[in-house]
């Protein structure tokens, strides 16, 4: 039973080491917004996806915690939150 918890433990602490050396940073952020305005199809809409991305890269508040990022972001009058973990940007609801 010890060693069935040192294990759980042991595994919990290498994730937690994980989550804390793969902390997306501000530039990585930058190149996430970059990369997504590519994906969207047909001119007018990679144009319109490009102009809000650039208002995103002007206006965001970056916040580095010890084991993951936070990104508030707006584009027009929507507030945009993203979560940087494991080296990831995920758009928050």
């Amino acid at each position: 039973m010890k060693s069935k918890a040192l294990m759980i433990l042991l595994v919990l602490l290498g994730i937690l080491v994980l989550a804390a050396f793969t902390s997306p940073d501000a530039d990585s952020y930058k190149e996430y917004i970059t990369r997504s305005s590519g994906r969207q199809q047909g001119v007018l809409n990679a144009l319109a996806e490009g102009a809000g991305n650039l208002q995103e890269l002007a206006l965001y508040e970056y916040d580095e915690y010890l084991f993951f990022s936070r990104v508030s972001t707006y584009r027009g009058t929507e507030e945009k939150n993203y979560l940087g973990l494991f080296g990831l940007w995920i758009p928050l609801p």
